[in-house]
């Protein structure tokens, strides 16, 4: 997911920072396709969007998953409740403080969860 982090920007701090941080390429590519279809529904529809949020924050328990599943853009050890972003994370993060999505590039595209 690095490759498809450097390819959405310039900003070499993402890159930095995951020196330690949990790898969820399929995390950000979901996170990038809504995204874009919010920029498109915004641009193509004049929908009226006032703000967009991921879910969840931190891995949790789930009703259907148990401990199993982890959902969130940040990586709870649940022994510790030791809280690590993931890549996820400092990729919404640096679209969050840049304000825009560049073009998508090859390793970005979601086409499903891959199982």
């Amino acid at each position: 997911a690095l490759a498809a982090i450097a390819a959405d920007q310039q900003d070499s701090s993402v890159t930095a920072l995951c020196t330690s941080c949990v790898d969820d390429p399929e995390r950000v590519r979901f996170l990038r396709a809504h995204l874009a279809a919010v920029h498109d529904a915004i641009n193509l529809d004049h929908a009226d969007v006032r703000g967009y949020f991921a879910w969840s924050f931190l891995d949790n328990f789930e009703w259907a998953y148990g401990l199993q599943q982890r959902f969130g853009i940040v990586h709870v050890n649940f022994s510790t409740q030791l809280r690590t972003p993931k890549l996820s994370a400092l990729w919404y993060a640096s679209v969050i403080r840049r304000r825009r999505l560049a073009a998508v590039g090859h390793l970005e595209k979601f086409s499903g969860l891959q199982r």
